[in-house]
């Protein structure tokens, strides 16, 4: 018998599940790692709340050189990124605008 088919026995003589077993299943693999250990977290929110600008983008429309040209659709774009601890400054969403409007980043017409 090898090693998974007795853990699993001996785990369903205890009463566990299958979802008991992915858990551990995970668990194991986690320590076998050798990366430190990682959070997740989520958090509910509604994605079509816009409000508070990050700093950076606030400042990248407000300078209208880079930006005289965004579209509607461009800005929305901008403003549904979310970031953790860092803020990006106004170089960010200069080169994000750039990105969205590279042929080779998306497939289809405009």
């Amino acid at each position: 018998m090898n090693f998974s088919a007795l853990v699993k026995s001996r785990l369903a003589k205890l009463g566990y599940g299958q979802k008991d077993l992915e858990r551990l299943r995970v668990d194991i693999e986690r320590v076998l790692v050798a990366d430190p250990r990682r959070t997740f977290t989520f958090v509910e929110s509604d994605p079509n709340d816009l409000s508070g600008d990050e700093p950076g983008l606030a400042e990248f429309l407000r300078d209208r050189q880079p930006n005289d040209h965004a579209s509607e659709e461009e800005v929305h774009l901008l403003r549904r990124q979310r970031f953790g601890v860092r803020r990006p400054n106004k170089l960010y969403y200069c080169r994000a605008l750039q990105n969205f409007r590279d042929p080779l980043h998306f497939s289809g017409n405009r």
